[in-house]
């Protein structure tokens, strides 16, 4: 029979420790994934695996974003597009 767990799990090291002690088969996250929908990465990070985007999702991959792109100032926006609450005109 598998078993799964959940709740109170918030870090890499903490889910990890309860897979490899055999407590659970699978850890079920939801609050976490809430509150950080990057939280898989994350842990990746953490754990020292590296994730791969998958192809159609290449271009969202931070590592590829040239950095005028990542570094481009709020005020260099300004003007580039309507503000909230108005039409652009």
């Amino acid at each position: 029979m598998k078993a799964v767990t959940a709740g109170q799990i918030t870090s890499a090291h903490q889910a990890e420790s309860i897979l490899r002690a055999g407590l659970a088969d699978m850890i079920s996250v939801a609050r976490i994934m809430l509150d950080n929908p990057h939280w898989p990465r994350q842990v990746a990070h953490e754990l020292g695996v590296d994730i791969l985007y998958p192809h159609q999702y290449e271009r969202a991959n931070p590592q590829r974003w040239s950095s005028s792109a990542v570094s481009c100032p709020r005020n260099q926006l300004e003007g580039h597009a309507p503000k909230r609450g108005t039409t652009g005109t």
